[in-house]
């Protein structure tokens, strides 16, 4: 089944230079690929590949880079008319397409194309999706370039069933190799069959699909399990029954988790905004606070045994037993959150996040922080937790299936 690919990548040549090679597969394959450019330096490389580059430089783009964090008013009103705009813009670029295959999840890409009935494919090199596999409703794909391969990949029967079998049995498993980039000629024309194949197995479907490459060193423990094709997220990982979440328990758990990007905090900035959560979760009298933040700030920070702080939460797992989180907004975290019917209190950082807060407050579905005082954090932490309860009961059952997706994205982003 032939068809336009319209491809969205972030414009750095490191990043095109991979997905290049499995563009050029694809139109071995006969599909035509269109280059979606972000910025100006894009379109020349693009052409130079010999790729079909089009240009869409998204000029309100910037007004997402406000500091953070967002603070509201005017400034909040502006950027969610921006919002929706970027949204309707890419909304419009992908009429026609067949398909869209990107590198990242922001929300104003994949929102759009869903909402097209498109299949969306992201091609990701990072182990943490592998992982995690968290954005519903998802397929994953993930292969080595075993020499076995060609042959397996001419008798898959393309169904789900059969291929979960392959990688059971071990001839597809589920880690794709080797490490670098620069070496992955071969496995990468493997990968552009993938993503073929995903689109045959699937006329009609739309939603989000995932292909996986990780370095072959790095062992994924019951990863192959969830490999395959999914419409929901792996089963939830569960916290060791002898290993208690906090050394003393109440009757309720709040979560905060800063996000990957802290490298747009100094330590100062983020001890005072962890501080704050600390302070503000210790005026809710039936709270404790699992806190995820780099150990070397441990020891500054003020806390009683009511917190416990670690480098790393399962936060699946732990999102089960809260009763408030604590999240920067990205796309992984806030789906996890509204999957798991959790109140959500916003602190989004970057582009993507401050969308996603502000689409989570317009909907009653989270309150965001605008002053990062502890009395301002404990006003918006009981704020979230007053959200109506019917909220947080049609929150709980988001994305359990295929068709409820639909009608919740038909609900929570009408303008799209």
């Amino acid at each position: 089944m032939m068809m336009r690919i319209d491809v969205v990548v972030r414009p750095e040549p490191g990043h095109i230079s991979p997905t290049l090679h499995v563009m050029h597969a694809l139109q071995r394959l006969g599909h035509h690929v269109r280059f979606v450019c972000l910025r100006p330096e894009a379109v020349q490389l693009t052409a130079d590949a010999g790729l079909d580059p089009i240009e869409h430089f998204m000029p309100t783009q910037p007004a997402f880079d406000a500091p953070a964090p967002w603070r509201g008013g005017p400034l909040g009103a502006a950027l969610a008319r921006r919002t929706w705009s970027v949204a309707q813009d890419w909304g419009d670029l992908f009429a026609g397409a067949g398909a869209v295959l990107i590198d990242q999840t922001l929300p104003d890409i994949v929102l759009p194309a869903l909402s097209r009935r498109l299949p969306v494919i992201l091609l990701s090199t990072q182990l943490s999706y592998a992982r995690r596999g968290t954005t519903p409703p998802l397929i994953t794909l993930a292969t080595d370039a075993a020499p076995a391969w060609a042959s397996v990949r001419a008798d898959v029967d393309r169904t789900e069933r059969d291929l979960l079998a392959l990688v059971e049995s071990g001839q597809l498993p589920p880690v794709m190799h080797p490490q670098f980039w620069h070496r992955w000629a071969a496995e990468l024309d493997l990968g552009a069959h993938l993503v073929d194949s995903c689109l045959a197995m699937l006329p009609g479907w739309h939603g989000l699909a995932e292909l996986i490459l990780v370095p072959e060193q790095l062992e994924l423990p019951g990863y192959h399990r969830a490999a395959g094709l999914h419409y929901l997220p792996p089963p939830l990982e569960r916290v060791e029954a002898n290993q208690p979440v906090l050394q003393r328990r109440t009757p309720h758990l709040a979560f905060c988790a800063f996000g990957s990007q802290l490298q747009v905090y100094s330590d100062a900035q983020l001890h005072d905004r962890a501080q704050a959560v600390i302070d503000a979760v210790a005026t809710l009298p039936d709270f404790s606070l699992a806190l995820q933040a780099p150990e070397h700030l441990r020891g500054a920070l003020r806390f009683d045994d009511r917190v416990e702080i670690r480098p790393s939460w399962p936060q699946r797992a732990l999102l089960q037993e809260s009763s408030l989180f604590f999240t920067h907004c990205g796309m992984n975290s806030t789906l996890e959150a509204l999957r798991a019917a959790v109140p959500i209190v916003a602190q989004p950082l970057v582009r993507d996040q401050l969308g996603n807060a502000i689409r989570l407050e317009h909907h009653d579905l989270a309150r965001c922080v605008r002053e990062w005082t502890p009395a301002s954090v404990a006003t918006i932490a009981r704020a979230a937790l007053a959200l109506p309860e019917t909220r947080r009961r049609a929150a709980a059952t988001y994305f359990p299936s295929r068709a409820s997706y639909d009608a919740q994205l038909a609900a929570l982003f009408p303008a799209l």
